[in-house]
């Protein structure tokens, strides 16, 4: 089996049921046996009727079940970092975890198609701006120490 895949991955969004969202990530993966591979994401996000945007990092593990069918379920679990961008110069960073289950279907060897459901939480580690006041005001948004999302993920891979 191939061990390094690159992609691409398309995403909606929901946060605390009162955001709505598209994201893009780039991802690298590295299979470490048959049942696990190890990736990582870079992405943002843009939320619909919102300013808001986010940038995120993060690192993800995944457990597959069934590692040499054409269509195999898979469990799993990330943690990372994300940015989120209120508008008018303030900006909170967030740690999040999350879990999550999926299928890929293998086209080839090489190509490879996913699709997960996962659930998760991100919570507030700072506001870089100091006029806290902002918070709150028109045309800034606020954000909850602690918010829930959900994220509907299609995936392509291309492993090398």
């Amino acid at each position: 089996m191939p061990r390094f895949a690159l992609g691409f991955a398309g995403s909606h969004v929901e946060v605390d049921d009162r955001l709505e969202g598209s994201e893009a990530a780039l991802l690298a993966r590295l299979r470490l046996n048959r049942r696990w591979e190890l990736e990582l994401e870079a992405g943002g996000t843009e939320y619909d009727d919102s300013a808001r945007t986010d940038a995120r990092l993060g690192a993800s593990a995944y457990f597959h079940f069934m590692p040499g069918a054409r269509l195999a379920p898979y469990l799993v679990a990330g943690v990372g970092a994300s940015r989120a961008d209120l508008g008018n110069d303030v900006y909170v960073d967030q740690g999040y975890g999350e879990l999550g289950a999926g299928l890929t279907l293998r086209l080839t060897e090489r190509f490879h198609l996913a699709a997960d459901l996962r659930a998760g939480v991100r919570g507030r580690e700072e506001v870089e701006d100091t006029r806290l006041g902002l918070v709150g005001a028109p045309g800034v948004e606020t954000i909850a120490d602690e918010e829930e999302f959900g994220r509907f993920r299609l995936v392509g891979l291309v492993y090398f």
